[in-house]
C-alpha cells in the first residue's frame, strides 16, 4: 500500500530497504507487525520520528508552490551612506511594506560602498554612488543628489541666495570626515570657490553640520536628495553649478540577483523620477 501511494515510482521491495536502511542507521525500530500480515504499526521511536517529520512533509506542497511562484519571504540587507539611508530609504521601505510585507530589510550604514560585500553574499543592495563597477554587477538610478552651500543667516552679509563668495574667506567650515566621499566633494568644491578655510569642524552627518552652520560656527558645502537642498532653521543655501556638484545615486546588486525574486520585489517599488524625496 506505501508502494502504491509514493509521490515517484517504488516497489515494495524498495520501500522495504528503505526503511530496513534508514533502521539501521538509527539504531532502532521504527515498525513493528501486529494483527495481520498487511498490518504495520509505529514502535515508540517511529512515533516519535513520525512527530518530527509529519509536519515538514505536510507543509511541502504549500512550501513548493511559494518557491514556485516567488511568494515568500525574507530578510534582505542593504547597505547605504548616512544620507541616503536617512532621506532615501524611508518612503521606500513603506512602498515595500505596502507591496511585500513578508520582505524584512536590515540596514548598514556605510561611509564608502564595499561592492566587494555583493560578491560574498553580506549584502543584497547598495544604494550609494559608486563611480564605476564591475561586470558582475547590475545597477538602477534611484536619485540625483546636487551640492549646496550653506550659510549661517547671522553672517553679516548674508543674503539669501546672494552671499559674495569674499564673505566666506575668514570663515571657518564644516567638513565631513577625512577620506569620505562627502568630505572629497566638499574639497573639490572649495577649489572651485577659491576659498581656503582658515580651519575646520568635522561632523558625521548632515544633521550636525546644519546644527553648527545655524549656530554661526561656520558654512559648508552639502550634498543633498532634495532639489532645493538642505533644510534647517537659521541658514541659507545656494545650489553649485559646476559639473562635480551633481552626481547619480544608484541600487547596486550582484548579477545573481536577476534571479532572486526578494530583491527584485525590493527594486520594483525603488525611487524614480517624479517621486519625492524627503528634506
Amino acid at each position: 500500500k506505501a508502494a502504491r501511494v509514493f509521490p515517484y515510482p517504488i516497489t515494495q521491495p524498495g520501500v522495504y530497504q528503505q526503511v530496513k536502511r534508514l533502521e539501521e542507521d538509527l539504531g532502532c525500530a521504527l515498525f513493528v507487525r501486529g494483527g495481520g500480515k498487511a498490518r504495520v504499526q509505529l514502535t515508540a521511536a517511529g512515533r516519535h520520528l513520525y512527530a518530527f517529520c509529519a509536519p515538514f512533509f505536510e507543509q511541502l506542497p504549500v512550501v513548493e508552490r511559494a518557491l514556485r511562484g516567488g511568494a515568500y519571504g525574507g530578510v534582505r540587507r542593504i547597505d547605504g551612506a548616512p544620507m541616503t539611508i536617512r532621506s532615501l530609504l524611508p518612503p521606500w521601505l513603506v512602498r515595500l511594506s505596502e507591496t511585500r510585507p513578508d520582505i524584512e530589510v536590515s540596514l548598514e550604514e556605510v561611509d564608502v560602498a564595499d561592492l566587494e560585500r555583493l560578491r560574498r553574499g553580506q549584502a543584497d543592495v547598495i544604494v550609494d554612488f559608486i563611480e564605476e563597477w564591475p561586470s558582475w554587477v547590475r545597477v538602477q538610478k534611484v536619485a540625483s543628489v546636487s551640492t549646496f552651500l550653506v550659510w549661517p543667516c547671522g553672517l553679516a552679509e548674508a543674503r539669501e541666495h546672494e552671499l559674495p563668495i569674499e564673505a566666506l574667506g575668514a570663515a571657518p567650515m564644516i567638513a565631513y570626515p577625512a577620506g569620505s566621499r562627502p568630505r572629497e566633494l566638499q574639497e573639490m568644491g572649495l577649489q572651485r570657490l577659491g576659498l581656503s578655510p582658515p580651519r575646520s569642524t568635522t561632523a558625521r552627518n548632515a544633521d550636525s553640520i546644519l546644527g553648527f552652520v545655524a549656530a554661526g560656527l561656520g558654512y559648508s558645502l552639502l550634498p543633498s536628495l532634495h532639489p532645493e537642498g538642505p533644510r534647517a532653521e537659521g541658514i541659507f543655501v545656494r545650489r553649485l553649478d559646476f559639473a562635480e556638484a551633481s552626481f547619480e545615486i544608484v541600487a547596486a546588486t550582484h548579477e545573481a540577483a536577476a534571479e532572486n525574486p526578494l530583491v527584485q520585489a525590493l527594486l520594483a517599488v525603488g525611487p524614480s523620477e517624479g517621486r519625492a524625496v524627503s528634506s
